[in-house]
């Protein structure tokens, strides 16, 4: 009396870092997901200017956050409507790649947005630079907590950059394990969740290509964040930007944040000890 969902789609000309921001925008995703009527955390205040929420699980899109989730969707099964709720536990992950850009809205003056931005502006240099450019992927995992509809809704969101595959976009695959709880007969529930499901997809798509990351942390900073950003990008702080002369740049920017390892050339007798104080 269950069944496990799948879904994917490829979203064209964006980067990792907007179809993150768009599945990590929790309290507005009933905005970008046409069947959703409500979308809210619960017990967290969205994260600090130290990366931390009231309880301690970070910020909203920074590749480590948890919180709890309560989505409401408006579902039609077997001729009658209901509103179909779920408390989700949610946990973001970085499977392989660079850290993404995150704020929380909260940060203390220009001075703490900024260090995300400088950030931000370097490390998008940085995976412009065909040296550095590799394969992104990330999970946002969900586990059903509390609902009466449901019995399991458990699954995962997977944010996939693979340049052996295309550059030229990003894939977005969907899981999930159902299992009613009450009357609803599983044959109906899988009906109707396999045809929210490309919706949904086709929703995350529309937004990732319009909205994005910039949209988002606009919204998130009251436009503060683009401002930053165009202010660093125009050169007038280069001292904390990589050397343009030493960055190739090809085709448009595709990333917009990160960190990756820098290897050197290491003598065979060589330690540590000569690079400390």
């Amino acid at each position: 009396n269950s069944r496990t969902i799948f879904g994917s789609i490829f979203i064209p000309g964006v980067s990792p870092d907007d179809v993150w921001a768009i599945l990590t925008d929790y309290d507005r995703l009933s905005v970008h997901v046409p069947n959703l009527v409500e979308s809210v955390r619960r017990n967290d205040d969205g994260g600090t200017p130290a990366g931390s929420g009231k309880n301690g699980a970070g910020c909203a899109g920074d590749g480590k956050y948890r919180c709890r989730l309560y989505q409401r969707a408006a579902q039609n099964i077997v001729g009658f409507t209901f509103g179909a709720s779920v408390t989700m536990a949610m946990e973001e992950k970085l499977i392989e790649g660079y850290r993404p850009a995150a704020v929380s809205g909260l940060e203390r003056g220009a001075s703490g947005l900024g260090q995300v931005a400088r950030n931000y502006i370097r490390d998008r240099r940085m995976f412009d630079h065909e040296e550095y450019g590799g394969k992104v992927v990330r999970e946002i995992l969900f586990k059903l907590v509390d609902s009466r509809f449901f019995g399991a809704f458990d699954g995962t969101w997977k944010v996939i950059y693979d340049p052996s595959v295309s550059t030229e976009g990003v894939m977005l695959e969907y899981e999930v394990f159902v299992k009613p709880n009450g009357p609803v007969p599983v044959a109906a529930l899988e009906w109707r969740i396999k045809e929210d499901v490309p919706l949904n997809l086709c929703g995350v798509k529309k937004a990732s290509m319009e909205v994005g990351l910039r949209g988002v942390m606009d919204y998130r900073t009251r436009g503060k964040w683009s401002s930053v950003v165009e202010t660093l990008e125009k050169g007038k702080s280069e001292n904390i930007l990589v050397n343009s002369d030493q960055t190739k740049i090809k085709g448009k920017n595709m990333f917009f944040a990160g960190y990756r390892p820098v290897f050197e050339e290491w003598e065979e007798d060589e330690t540590m000890t000569k690079y400390l104080p």
